[in-house]
């Protein structure tokens, strides 16, 4: 009994020691349980780091390839950017070259057609004048050819008048006039009395014949010779106007013909940008006269797609505003300038129209420099140098430049 109370006793210490072991070891497994759990939390939070790390490593990535790119497109544009440069101030002398050309030509132009309209002005006044006094010479000269065939008649009449009288007076004296001169003069009263009667009677007939212009023959040839005169000049004015017209028929040909030529042409590149503006649909432009092309109206003719055909002034505010942009840009196209100025073109557009015109401006700005006035923050995107100008004191304003290398960083 006493082994077995001894044995009892020692297994009940046994029993308590092991009991405290398991106190302890359950503690020990709470304890590690709950570092375990602590270390599972720490483990899920860790890996949400590195995952979070990878996807921000994976987008530091991106961004790093992206940078690459962007710096090898920048890089391409810049390359662009100065062969356009170097074309473009190429473009810029051969325009200012063909320009002052065309400017010297229309001002020759201008001069020559000014001072022929003035010479024909001139010229038409003399022609009038000449004419006027052609008119009154020749007056004088129907005058003066009547009076002299009136004096021609009567020194006509007066001569057979005075051979007649001659006959008579040698038939009743039987002597010729010339034998008259030698004859004395009659002493008695009765002969010089009938001699007196004589005389008076010639006299007498002389008056009824009245004097004779000796002169007449004279101014007619001086009037003659003075209406060739004027004939030479009226024919020379005539010609010298008939040629000034022809030259002036010349210069309209010519006219016409360059301007159907841009006519034509601008017409086509209007009709390709409108369709290009927006998504299809078609434009032209119509002379309203055929015939006088120099002095006919133009009217724009448009069609959106899905609209009928119709006068440009019925489309709305925005698409009268793209139109008129596609005609201006048909003229760039057809006589290329160094620069535009563009003020607040975009202001009726909307969103896709202002991409359709950014697009359209960078394709034509290969050959033209523009300068675009606008508040489209689409429009200002697609610059490549941007000013802005702030009035951060009231009435006085400031330029502010942007530099898109400091930007884009």
């Amino acid at each position: 009994m006493q082994q077995l109370e001894q044995q009892e006793s020692d297994c009940q210490g046994q029993i308590r020691q092991h009991e405290e072991q398991l106190t302890n070891l359950r503690s020990t497994f709470e304890a590690v349980t709950e570092a375990a759990s602590k270390a599972r939390v720490d483990v899920e939070a860790s890996a949400g780091k590195v995952n979070a790390i990878q996807r921000e490593h994976e987008n530091l990535s991106r961004i790093v390839i992206s940078l690459g790119a962007r710096a090898t497109q920048l890089q391409q544009e810049i390359e662009s950017l100065t062969r356009k440069r170097e074309e473009t101030e190429a473009a810029v002398e051969r325009s200012r070259g063909q320009l002052d050309e065309s400017l010297k030509k229309l001002h020759e132009l201008s001069e020559v057609r000014v001072a022929l309209e003035a010479e024909v002005a001139d010229l038409q006044v003399r022609v009038e004048e000449l004419e006027t006094r052609a008119v009154a010479s020749r007056e004088l000269w129907n005058t003066a050819k009547d009076s002299l065939f009136e004096s021609e008649r009567r020194r006509d009449r007066a001569k057979s008048a005075f051979d007649l009288l001659r006959e008579q007076i040698a038939l009743d004296l039987h002597a010729g006039i010339d034998a008259l001169a030698d004859v004395e003069p009659p002493a008695d009263d009765e002969g010089r009395a009938s001699l007196e009667a004589e005389v008076a009677k010639l006299s007498d007939g002389l008056e009824k014949i009245g004097p004779v212009n000796v002169l007449a023959i004279d101014e007619h040839m001086e009037l003659e010779q003075r209406e060739s005169f004027l004939r030479t000049q009226r024919d020379d004015l005539v010609q010298a106007i008939e040629s000034l017209r022809g030259t002036i028929r010349k210069i309209n040909l010519t006219s016409r013909e360059l301007f159907r030529d841009a006519f034509n042409a601008i017409n086509e590149y209007f009709t390709e940008i409108f369709t290009s503006l927006f998504g299809g649909g078609t434009a032209r432009m119509q002379l309203l006269d055929e015939e006088d092309v120099l002095e006919s109206g133009i009217e724009l003719v448009a069609q959106p797609p899905g609209k009928k055909n119709q006068s440009i002034a019925l489309l709305s505010g925005g698409e009268r505003a793209l139109t008129a942009l596609a005609l201006l840009f048909a003229i760039f196209r057809y006589k290329p300038s160094p620069f535009c100025i563009l003020d607040e073109v975009d202001a009726p557009l909307d969103e896709i129209n202002n991409e359709r015109f950014v697009r359209l401006v960078r394709d034509m700005s290969r050959d033209t420099q523009f300068i675009v006035i606008t508040h489209s923050r689409r429009t200002m995107e697609a610059a490549d140098v941007l000013y802005g100008v702030t009035m951060e004191e009231a009435g006085c304003s400031r330029l502010v430049s942007v530099n898109f290398a400091e930007v884009e960083a």
